[in-house]
């Protein structure tokens, strides 16, 4: 029973230690990590071609659209949805990762550029539950 004990205590601590590495390598909430962790093994994230966490860090609010192209490179999408009344909406999303089969858990990026300014609003990274 004793070896049990430690046993569990032990896998308890590596999964938290797991837990913490998602929560400080990619900024997710500890909610987030918990689920990215827990996951792991069913997570199917597409990257765009040029995608790196450390260039992801470094975008910029009010960095303009040409200065995201050279720091990160196309994205795989640009979507501008009309708002609920039909409105163009004020943004675009520049979406750098997303789920092939749009069944899975995925690590999801993205980036929202201002459609009038050309410039950078927002940068957005969360573990994606499907």
């Amino acid at each position: 029973m004793k070896k049990l004990v430690i046993a569990l205590g032990t896998l308890a601590t590596l999964f938290t230690g797991y837990v913490l590495s998602f929560h400080i390598r990619y900024d997710y909430s500890l909610p987030n990590s918990f689920f990215r962790a827990l996951l792991a093994p069913f997570v199917n994230t597409v990257w765009a071609k040029n995608y790196s966490e450390q260039n992801f860090e470094a975008i910029r609010m009010g960095m303009l659209e040409s200065e995201l192209l050279t720091l990160m490179g196309e994205p795989l999408r640009v979507d501008c949805p009309r708002t609920e009344s039909g409105e163009e909406p004020d943004h675009c999303q520049w979406v750098y990762s997303w789920q092939p089969d749009g069944r899975t858990s995925f690590d999801w990026r993205t980036v929202h550029v201002a459609r009038v300014s050309g410039e950078v609003t927002g940068a957005y990274r969360r573990f994606f539950v499907d």
